[in-house]
């Protein structure tokens, strides 16, 4: 069975990897660019929302899903990570273009998709559709261009898909207590610095 999945997880990157990777300049560049630095742009336009928007609803869910996508990414992610140590496909392949320099951490499971799946589903659970089809939009470009360039397997996207859910689903159900004693004090400090 796991001889099975990791048959496909291979064939799957092999054949995004060979086919999408090394035949044009520009092409690659972009490639670059979606899976190392658009991630970037995420917390800058939380950012600018945070002072577009006057609006406390609006400052605690922003705050929330920031606060899910980082303890998906920080927390979990790196635990399972660091029980079970996976290579990179393009420090395992042979054969595996690689576009990006990396650092050979765990592959397993995959940061950005936690950090992103986090922020995403979580504002989908709060009801902010029109945001949340622009977070799945930007993940899905981070997450596939990261898996074209070698920087992760399939699975790793898949399961940081699932822990990134996970993390957004527990703080929904647990929202009231995490307003109470965190994102309300965290707000009070911000207003009384003149940030929020």
């Amino acid at each position: 069975m796991l001889d099975t999945l990791r048959s496909i997880d291979h064939n799957i990157f092999y054949w995004f990897n060979n086919h999408l990777v090394g035949n044009y300049h520009w092409l690659d560049l972009i490639w670059k660019f979606l899976a190392v630095y658009l991630i970037y742009l995420v917390p800058l336009g939380l950012v600018a929302a945070w002072f577009f928007v006057k609006n406390e609803k609006n400052h605690k869910t922003m705050l929330a899903a920031f606060f899910t996508g980082a303890v998906a990414w920080q927390v979990v992610a790196a635990f399972i990570g660091s029980l079970h140590y996976r290579m990179r496909p393009f420090t395992s392949l042979a054969g595996a273009q690689e576009v990006v320099f990396h650092v050979p951490t765990y592959s397993f499971p995959s940061d950005h998709a936690s950090f992103l799946a986090g922020i995403t589903v979580y504002f989908y659970f709060a009801g902010y559709k029109k945001v949340g089809n622009i977070m799945l939009i930007t993940t899905f470009l981070i997450c596939f261009s990261r898996i074209v360039t070698g920087l992760h397997w399939p699975s790793d996207i898949f399961a940081g898909w699932i822990v990134g859910t996970l993390v957004a689903w527990i703080f929904w159900l647990l929202r009231k207590p995490i307003d109470k004693w965190i994102l309300s004090p965290i707000l009070w400090v911000l207003r009384k610095i003149k940030i929020a």
